[in-house]
């Protein structure tokens, strides 16, 4: 009985600890990582508009690509892409996109099977003289105890980072080596050189 009662006393002291921790943990946060790509705005957003583009780039996905599927548009507010593995680093869930500026912003909506809270991600492209500015980030809120508690237990921003840069980094790689599309030529101009050519 009094190896029983010490048992229990511990378990107590655990759980009160564990939730001290869970509270003191923020129930809301984000993180972000920026990258600048050789390219103009519009060859960018092409890379991040398409779910299946989006998917390219993303470390999580280079996991295991057998493990996602889609649903709905390929690009735009609606593109559904999920997920579906064992591999602890994916489990079960999906990313929707919710709403797109047009060479600008692509935001999404993300979702992981058993954890009670609400994710987001986002792509932003700004113009920076000759190339663009990228920046990708994540933010969620509403995170439950549970959840709060594992994020306590380490720096889960400090371990993503990483991830982020890397995505951006394949991001660059992938966009920065497009063909350069060659230069129209204008109506105007033709019609000079045909004139020049019948004098």
């Amino acid at each position: 009985m009094k190896i029983l009662k010490i048992i229990l006393i511990v378990i107590a002291i655990l759980v009160v600890a564990g939730l001290g921790i869970a509270m003191m943990q923020p129930a809301e946060g984000s993180i972000e990582s920026s990258i600048v790509i050789n390219a103009s705005p519009e060859s960018i957003y092409e890379e991040a508009v398409n779910i299946k583009k989006l998917d390219a780039w993303s470390p999580w996905y280079k996991i295991e690509p057998s493990a996602y599927s889609y649903e709905g548009p390929e690009e735009g507010v609606g593109a559904t892409s999920k997920w579906d593995s064992e591999n602890p680093d994916l489990r079960k869930g999906s990313i929707t996109i919710i709403e797109v500026i047009p060479n600008e912003l692509v935001k999404t909506e993300m979702k992981f099977d058993g954890m009670d809270a609400n994710f987001g991600s986002w792509v932003k492209i700004e113009q920076d003289g000759d190339n663009s500015k990228v920046t990708w980030g994540y933010n969620y809120s509403d995170l439950g105890l549970f959840w709060r508690f594992l994020f306590g237990l380490g720096d889960m921003n400090a371990e993503m980072l990483p991830k982020f840069e890397q995505g951006l980094n394949d991001l660059k790689q992938i966009v920065e080596s497009k063909p350069t599309p060659e230069p129209e030529i204008m109506e105007e101009e033709m019609a000079a050189d045909s004139l020049a050519i019948e004098e």
